[in-house]
């Protein structure tokens, strides 16, 4: 009643200071100066109304909340006589009864205003509404206390639809893109790394066992040199998505760490030469959320992450239908990511992430080593690392236990020589004909390559192309000793080696893949060399699965001619470059 006599007040004050164009400029004048004296009364009036709308936003929340304490059954029953009542106020029920319970409350308030200030009204109320809910939400108002949305009762349908959307806010097409890109772990490799004793000189304990099945948190650091493995090792013992071996050990010797806890891992790989946000902190945060969030969806015995680091959010969505935010700055990021690993430990969850290439980090090392620090600070929190042995990483890591990786892959090198060669007929007749020879070149490579496994398999595909080419023992040594044995002096060799027929092809690929941030869909890619016009031509139709593998299959001999290797079509379908030191 106070708010309808509020309203009728300010009407009449406006009204009474109402301009009439037949007034003179004497009587305008006059009209301006009583305006002004009445503007402070105006104001006053308005000030009053905007409390009275904060009241009953404040109320409708309460009632909403009260609402979705109920029963689903109740709310359903509820609400259908909120509809009864109104449907005779206006023509038409409206709204839709799948709706949140705060937004058919709200329909139904709508069939009580006139129409030309319905739509307007409740707008303003429901950003009022949505207003409260974080402010009460930070301040703690004592008038109304914030009960935990997780209380809230909803249908199972909708609350999983709300959680799978919350959760699908945090990723981004780019996610996936670095890990599709890394080279998986070659057959038979890398089980050293969950060896817990050895006599063997070149396999020693790592120590990665023993601190996977520890019962406390901390971290474990791989580095070592360009191209020697790293990502692949970080991907073999990561890859949860794919479950593969080294995955399924890393689970299994976490769990005998964890105990009776449950076991919560996420996964990030920095990449600096992709799209921009690939190596930033804000990629890092949403992938870590993403898959955090994730695990719990799957599992229904979990309780309710998302209402407990978000409750605002969480609450709006629920009693307003609101949408998710579709931008979070990087400060929110952060602190919902160390919410979340907090929440996590008090549900009894141990948490284990995975974050590949910190060098690759777009900014001062300084600024991830700290967020690495503040990580650890968590509680039950392990947290495994690869970088290269760059100076600020070895005084921040030196501590923690740690591997460098090629001082450990030397029978793996061994394995991935001699399995390249043994399925190479070419070199089966050279076994056959110069046995100690081919024994040797097995030696002299492995022995060359310092333990990078990315110089190896560049340098064995090109003796391998020597054998194709019947290549004599004295051009197989001298095919070998003219690689140069580190990575960069290695590149320039195969780019000078480029046939000058195809460098101009070869210079467009390069570009074309610079030009979109080092990756681009192969597909698309295939279109490069075609006459100008061409597509043009082509019928406007589904391209079929023979044509399409065609084209591919043409690609992959284009830039194995024009690139000598230096790009390749990936397993999700990209071409990327070799390797991220290209």
């Amino acid at each position: 009643m106070a708010c309808s006599d509020t309203i009728e007040e300010l009407l009449e004050k406006l009204d009474s200071i109402g301009v009439n164009n037949s007034y003179t400029r004497i009587d305008q004048l006059l009209e301006a100066f009583r305006s002004a004296w009445q503007k402070g009364e105006i104001e006053n009036l308005e000030k009053r109304i905007g409390r009275f709308r904060d009241q009953l936003a404040i109320h409708w929340i309460a009632e909403m909340r009260e609402l979705a304490f109920q029963p689903v059954a109740d709310q359903k029953a509820i609400l259908s006589e909120i509809r009864a009542f109104h449907k005779g106020v206006k023509s038409g029920v409206g709204g839709n009864r799948e709706d949140p319970p705060g937004k058919q409350m709200m329909d139904s308030l709508s069939r009580c205003l006139p129409e030309e200030a319905e739509q307007h009204q409740l707008d303003l109320l429901r950003d009022e509404m949505h207003t409260r809910l974080f402010a009460l939400e930070s301040t703690h108002n004592d008038a109304m206390v914030v009960p935990e949305p997780r209380q809230f009762q909803l249908p199972p349908a909708r609350k999983a639809k709300l959680q799978a959307n919350f959760t699908h806010c945090f990723n981004f097409q780019e996610r996936e893109f670095r890990e599709s890109a890394i080279s998986s772990p070659y057959d038979s490799t890398f089980l050293w790394l969950f060896q817990e004793n050895t006599e063997d000189s070149a396999r020693k304990n790592t120590g990665f066992r023993q601190w996977l099945a520890s019962p406390s948190g901390g971290l474990y650091w791989i580095t070592g040199k360009p191209g020697a493995g790293k990502s692949t090792l970080m991907k073999y013992i990561s890859d949860f998505r794919c479950n593969g071996e080294g995955a399924k050990l890393c689970r299994r010797f976490l769990a005998e760490g964890a105990g009776s806890s449950k076991i919560a891992t996420a996964s990030f790989y920095i990449w600096a030469s992709g799209a921009e946000i690939q190596a930033s902190q804000t990629a890092l945060f949403r992938t870590l959320l993403f898959e955090l969030l994730r695990d719990p969806l799957r599992d229904p015995t979990r309780p309710d992450l998302i209402s407990r680091i978000a409750p605002a959010i969480w609450e709006s969505a629920c009693l307003l239908g609101t949408l998710f935010p579709r931008y979070w700055a990087e400060g929110e990021l952060r602190d919902l990511l160390f919410r979340t690993i907090e929440e996590l430990s008090q549900d009894d969850t141990k948490v284990c992430l995975f974050i590949d290439g910190l060098d690759e980090f777009g900014g001062d090392p300084q600024t991830i080593i700290s967020f690495v620090n503040k990580i650890l600070q968590l509680p039950n929190v392990k947290l495994c690392v690869s970088s290269r042995p760059w100076v600020p990483f070895e005084c921040a890591f030196s501590r923690a236990p740690s591997l460098r990786i090629q001082d450990l892959t030397f029978l793996d090198i061994e394995h991935y020589v001699t399995s390249r060669f043994d399925k190479c007929e070419d070199f089966s007749r050279l076994m056959k004909r110069e046995s100690g020879y081919a024994a040797k070149l097995i030696d002299q490579v492995v022995e060359k390559s310092s333990g990078v496994f990315l110089w190896v398999r560049i340098v064995v595909d090109s003796l391998i192309t020597g054998l194709s080419n019947h290549d004599t023992v004295l051009d197989l040594e001298r095919r070998l000793d003219a690689l140069p044995p580190e990575l960069d002096d290695l590149y320039d060799k195969i780019l000078d080696d480029i046939d000058p027929f195809y460098s101009a092809r070869a210079s467009q690929y390069f570009q074309l893949l610079l030009a979109n941030d080092g990756s681009a869909e192969a597909l698309l890619l295939s279109f490069a060399d075609e006459e100008k016009g061409f597509c043009l031509t082509l019928p406007s139709a589904i391209m079929s699965r023979d044509e399409h593998s065609t084209r591919l299959q043409t690609l992959g001999r284009r830039l194995s001619s024009s690139c000598k290797g230096l790009l390749e079509i990936g397993s999700n379908g990209r071409v990327s470059f070799l390797h991220r030191t290209l």
